[in-house]
C-alpha cells in the first residue's frame, strides 16, 4: 500500500504541483469539452490559438517555447508578451507574461480568489518558480486547486462521479455490507456444505458518459469472509478492490481495502460497521490523494413465500487525508457524508438447468458535505446466480448488469462473482 502510494505521489508530484499552471488554465473553451486539459494562446493581444490536451504531461509541455512557437511562428520571448486561457479539468486559470520583454509571470484562478506573481532571471525560470511554490502546496493552493477539480470536473479521480475513488468505495462498502449479505445467491441460511470461510473473486466492468466525458473502469474484486463458530452469521469480511480505468485517453488507478462486520440483531435484521481506506493516482490528471471512510449498513429481509424482499440503508463519511512525499504536499480537504438507500428482491427461477435466484435491485446514492460535480444517481439491476440457500453449494456464482443514471450522466456496469 504504501509503495503504491509513494510510488503515484512521486510521478504525479511535478503534474500535480503544475496543477496552477494545468489548473490555472481553467476557463475552459468549448472547443475542449471533450479534452482533459487545453488552453488558448493570444500573443501581444492577437487574435487566440487553440490546443487541447488528454495527459497533463503533453499539456504542461505545450508552454514551452518550442511548443508556443509551433502555434505562433512569429513568437519572440524577449519582445512578445503572452497569455494563456486554458482547461485544467474545467477549472478556470489565468497565465500570463504580461509585459513585453519582462519575465513577471502571473497565475489567477479566478474562481477561488487566487493571484500570485514570479519573476525570475528568464521566463522559464519564473515558471519554475510557480512550479516550486505549487509543488510546495504555498499558501494551500494546491489542496484548494484539486477541491475545485471534485466540483466542476465530470472525471476527477478523486470524487465527484461513479468512476471515483470516493465513488468505488461507497459502491464496495455497500456490495460488501449490503448487497453480499442481502442477496439470496451468497446469502441464506448457512447449510452443512458450505465452507466455513470463503474466498470471493470477481469482474466488474463499467462504462459511464458524465456531461461530455467518456469513463471507463474495471476492477477486481477480491473478497474473504470468516464466520464465527458461535453463530455463522456473524461474519468478519475483508474486500481489496483494485481498480483501473481510462478518461478520454488519461489512465487512472485506485486501490481501497476495507474491513467489514456484519452484527444479527435478529433472523431478519442485520447491522454493518465498515472501515475502509483508499489511495487514487493519475499521473495523466495530475491527481494523487488518499481517503479513510467510515460507513454502518442496516440489512432488513422480509421472506414473501419464495421470494425475499431485502432493503439496506447505509450511512458514511468519506474524508481525504493529507498526503506528504520528499517536497510534495496537499490534502484537498474533501469531506461528504453519503446516503446509499436500496432495495433488492430475489425470485428463484429454474431456468438453465437447476435452481437458480434472479435478483432485481434499486439504489440511491445522495452526497451531502462538500460540493461534488455529481451530488447523487440511481442504479437499476438485475442480477442471475446460484441458489446457494437451497442445498448448501461448495462454490457459486452470480453475474448481473446495472445502469447507472443522474442529471446529465448515464452508464451502465457488467458484474462477475464466484465464491468458494
Amino acid at each position: 500500500m504504501n509503495q503504491f502510494r509513494h510510488s503515484v505521489a512521486r510521478r504525479v508530484g511535478r503534474p500535480a504541483a503544475m496543477a496552477a499552471l494545468a489548473c490555472a488554465l481553467g476557463a475552459a473553451p468549448a472547443a475542449f469539452a471533450a479534452d482533459n486539459f487545453g488552453y488558448s494562446l493570444s500573443v501581444n493581444g492577437g487574435a487566440a490559438v487553440s490546443q487541447g490536451f488528454q495527459t497533463a504531461e503533453d499539456f504542461l509541455n505545450g508552454f514551452d517555447r518550442a511548443a508556443i512557437e509551433r502555434l505562433v511562428s512569429t513568437y519572440n520571448e524577449a519582445t512578445d508578451s503572452a497569455a494563456f486561457t486554458a482547461s485544467f479539468r474545467g477549472i478556470p486559470v489565468n497565465l500570463a507574461f504580461p509585459t513585453v520583454g519582462s519575465t513577471l509571470l502571473t497565475f489567477n484562478v479566478p474562481t477561488l480568489g487566487i493571484s500570485q506573481s514570479f519573476t525570475g532571471a528568464t521566463r522559464d525560470a519564473s515558471q519554475q518558480l510557480l512550479e516550486d511554490f505549487l509543488k510546495t502546496n504555498g499558501q494551500d493552493i494546491l489542496s484548494r486547486i484539486l477541491k475545485e477539480a471534485a466540483k466542476v470536473s465530470p472525471n476527477d479521480p478523486i470524487a465527484g462521479n461513479p468512476a471515483s475513488m470516493m465513488g468505488g468505495m461507497v459502491a464496495n462498502g455497500y456490495d460488501a455490507s449490503f448487497t453480499s449479505q442481502a442477496s439470496q445467491i451468497i446469502s441464506g441460511v448457512p447449510q452443512p456444505g458450505d465452507r466455513s470461510n470463503q474466498l470471493g473473486l470477481g469482474l466488474r466492468f463499467g462504462s459511464y458518459k458524465t456531461g461530455d466525458v467518456n469513463t471507463q473502469t474495471t476492477t477486481i474484486p477480491l473478497s474473504y469472509t470468516v464466520r464465527f463458530d458461535g453463530d455463522p452469521r456473524k461474519q468478519l469480511v475483508i474486500n481489496l478492490p483494485f481498480t483501473y480505468g481510462t478518461t478520454e485517453g488519461a489512465k487512472l488507478m485506485n486501490f481501497a481495502p476495507s474491513v467489514s462486520l456484519r452484527l444479527p440483531m435478529n433472523d431478519r435484521w442485520t447491522l454493518t460497521p465498515t472501515v475502509s481506506y483508499g489511495v487514487t493516482g493519475s499521473v495523466d490528471l495530475a491527481s494523487v490523494a488518499q481517503m479513510a471512510s467510515v460507513a454502518v449498513t442496516s440489512v432488513y429481509t422480509i421472506p414473501v413465500g419464495d421470494w425475499a424482499v431485502s432493503i439496506g440503508n447505509m450511512i458514511g463519511h468519506y474524508k481525504t487525508l493529507k498526503i506528504s512525499i520528499g517536497d510534495f504536499s496537499s490534502d484537498p480537504d474533501i469531506a461528504n457524508t453519503v446516503y446509499r438507500n436500496g432495495v433488492l428482491v430475489s425470485q428463484p427461477v429454474t431456468f438453465l438447468g437447476g435452481d437458480k435466484i434472479l435478483e432485481y435491485s434499486w439504489v440511491d446514492t445522495r452526497y451531502t458535505g462538500t460540493a461534488l460535480y455529481m451530488k447523487w444517481y440511481d442504479e437499476i439491476g438485475l442480477t442471475l446466480g446460484t441458489a446457494r440457500g437451497r442445498d448448501g453449494l461448495k462454490s457459486y456464482f452470480r453475474a448481473g448488469v446495472s445502469y447507472l443514471y443522474s442529471a446529465g450522466s448515464n452508464g451502465y456496469a457488467l458484474k462477475f462473482g464466484y465464491w468458494f
